[in-house]
């Protein structure tokens, strides 16, 4: 019975060791970009927030809350061209809900904002870099 329960507590011990090593090399370092609060309704495809210059090839991640359902687009520009990058696959966003989208392959030095193509109040906008360790 003691060789059973040492064999279950090994067992245990190297799970919880892969599980650490495994959260480790996954770690993100998370750096603040822009955060609004209870943004009042900007117009519809007008941007949301003051423009946003990307500073590095890392992840950009978007945090949302819309209070009237519509289509999130994220604007990108190279200073010469601006594209709408449409978030939740161009569909509307549902109004109260917290969405989170991840987008990569944003130049370093491109300007990015947001906007709502129905004129919409926006509680919640965070946008933040991520990085992998």
């Amino acid at each position: 019975m003691t060789q059973r329960l040492t064999l279950i507590a090994c067992a245990v011990a190297v799970a919880a060791a892969l599980l650490a090593m495994s959260s480790a090399a996954h770690a993100e370092k998370i750096r603040p970009v822009s955060q609004s609060w209870e943004v009042a309704a900007p117009g519809a495809n007008t941007d949301a927030i003051t423009d946003v210059t990307w500073s590095g090839d890392y992840t950009l991640r978007l945090t949302i809350q819309v209070d009237t359902s519509t289509v999130v687009n994220l604007m990108v520009s190279d200073g010469a061209d601006e594209n709408a990058l449409g978030l939740n696959a161009n569909t509307a966003l549902v109004a109260g809900a917290v969405y989170v989208f991840d987008v990569v392959g944003i130049g370093d030095g491109y300007t990015i904002n947001v906007q709502v193509e129905t004129d919409s109040a926006i509680p919640m906008l965070s946008i933040v870099e991520v990085r992998q360790q």
